[in-house]
């Protein structure tokens, strides 16, 4: 099959698409110590609102305690009412956590939290090292199992009044993606799985950032939407826009087209079109093309099935169809007789 003819460049644009991203929530406190994407001037805001009084902060991926953290603004400030239990699997990072905090009060834990052995599920370690049941503060980033930690978590009873917790920023907000319970996997959950597991426990969405979906409990939501930092009708599509997302569509010839984010985000690699084809480049021809050039025939209309009697409609049937032969019997000796 020869190859079709080479084509003209298309004219490709990006056309700008209506928001519904919301910026008068907690969004608007978005500042950066050592966070990512604004969590430091976020969590701030929200606690400010609480009141003064002795805190507790549960860290899961807490790195080495500086490196993009969300509760080093929180746990090292002189005088801090703050107390951490910090959690990382790394030894070298967790050899500099602890120099880090344990001279202030907090328990550092080196350690593999599982969501498939029981002994190592967050819960047991929790419990192992005599934190309180009920945190002001949780925040879970391990890259992977996130939603099953934050599940195991709600699942044993414990509580947290905000939650901070990673989602995969490729996934659209339409999509509920719950990974694997394997400890192997390395595929993130979307924002819309963690907002149905937060609902299952009355958690609700107050604000996201590029990779961390914030959530609060009933009680500190109402606070928040009372002193105007959080809107009371804002749904997770008013609070989040996927701006990482990659999409797919078709050419009438078969072609697949990348379309958004064209890299792979975590291994800075390009996405080559050319390798997730389908068709050959020979093959991509319209298959309904005039002119003798399609390369399958049209559908055709399905046939109609023929209709199959039970056994209780052919019982009813039966009589019937012996009155008609009785009645081409007699009809056939009539005709007889006549000749």
């Amino acid at each position: 099959m020869c190859p079709p003819p080479a084509l003209p460049a298309a004219e490709i644009k990006r056309a700008p698409l209506p928001s519904r991203r919301r910026k008068d929530g907690l969004v608007r406190f978005a500042k950066d110590t050592t966070s990512q994407g604004g969590e430091d001037g976020i969590l701030r805001a929200i606690f400010e609102q609480m009141g003064d009084g002795p805190r507790t902060v549960v860290d899961v991926g807490a790195w080495d305690g500086v490196h993009l953290s969300n509760t080093h603004s929180l746990l090292v400030p002189e005088a801090s009412p703050w107390r951490g239990f910090l959690i990382e699997a790394d030894a070298s990072k967790c050899e500099k956590l602890r120099a880090l905090h344990e001279p202030l009060g907090n328990v550092c834990v080196e350690a593999l939290v599982s969501c498939e052995d029981e002994a190592r599920k967050l819960p047991a370690i929790l419990g192992k090292h005599s934190c309180p049941w009920s945190v002001d503060l949780l925040s879970i980033d391990v890259d992977g199992v996130d939603y099953w930690l934050w599940r195991d978590f709600l699942e044993s009873g414990r509580a947290a009044k905000v939650v901070v917790i990673e989602f995969n920023p490729s996934m659209p907000d339409d999509l509920h993606y719950v990974p694997p319970r394997s400890d192997a996997q390395r595929h993130g959950a979307s924002l819309a799985a963690l907002c149905a597991l937060g609902e299952a426990y009355d958690y609700s969405l107050v604000e996201t950032t590029l990779f961390n979906a914030v959530f609060a409990d009933a009680a500190t939501r109402a606070l928040l939407v009372e002193r105007g930092l959080v809107p009371a009708d804002a749904s997770r599509y008013d609070l989040h826009e996927t701006t990482m997302g990659t999409q797919l569509y078709q050419l009438y010839d078969g072609t697949l087209k990348v379309h958004g984010t064209k890299k792979l985000l975590w291994h800075r690699r390009p996405i080559d079109e050319r390798k997730i084809q389908v068709l050959g480049e020979a093959e991509r021809l319209f298959p309904f093309a005039p002119g003798g050039t399609s390369t399958e025939k049209k559908p055709r209309r399905p046939k109609r099935r023929k209709r199959r009697r039970s056994p209780e409609t052919k019982a009813r049937a039966a009589p019937y169809a012996a009155y008609a032969l009785a009645a081409l019997f007699v009809a056939s000796l009539v005709v007889h007789r006549r000749r």
